[in-house]
């Protein structure tokens, strides 16, 4: 009797450990490494937790430098930071466009601020990503509602006096 209770205790620490072992590898799959520094908003996280699905922005970690444009002509100083920025986002931009594409997800890229915006990204997506290159940031779209101009029309009124005399 006391042989079956030490081998079943056995076995069940055994299924346990196994059991530990097989999710916290399944966690860690979902958890790229890349991600340990970047900052995900909560505000992402929200959406995709409540829909499965967002609109997101991948900052990417490397910015071009621009400071050899200070000593350049006005002409020459805006192709130079054109094509620094171009080659800095195509070059860091290309891993994660490229897991962006195998997940089958819309995204625009930029090459002002070295970003991405993705359209109604998943959190695989979103993975798949972090997993693909260095990334600095995942940021919420903000969305900018503008007043509605008002137009008022103008009352017409006498003519000025001045206005008359130089047939303006």
């Amino acid at each position: 009797m006391q042989k079956r209770r030490r081998l079943g205790a056995g076995l069940s620490g055994l299924v346990l450990v196994l059991l530990l072992t097989v999710s916290g590898a399944a966690l860690a799959q979902d958890l790229p490494p890349a991600s340990a520094g970047v900052e995900v908003q909560s505000e992402v996280l929200e959406a995709l937790a409540e829909d499965g699905r967002a609109d997101f922005i991948l900052v990417m970690a490397e910015q071009a430098d621009l400071s050899a444009a200070y000593t350049m002509d006005w002409e020459s100083r805006g192709w130079y930071v054109y094509n620094m920025l171009k080659e800095t986002a195509e070059r860091t931009q290309a891993p994660v466009i490229a897991a962006l594409e195998a997940a089958g997800v819309r995204y625009q890229s930029f090459i002002s601020g070295n970003e991405i915006y993705v359209f109604d990204g998943s959190r695989a997506a979103l993975n798949q990503a972090l997993w693909a290159g260095e990334i600095q940031e995942v940021r919420a779209p903000v969305e900018i509602t503008l007043a509605a101009p008002r137009f008022e029309l103008m009352q017409p009124g006498p003519v000025p006096q001045n206005q008359i005399q130089t047939t303006a």
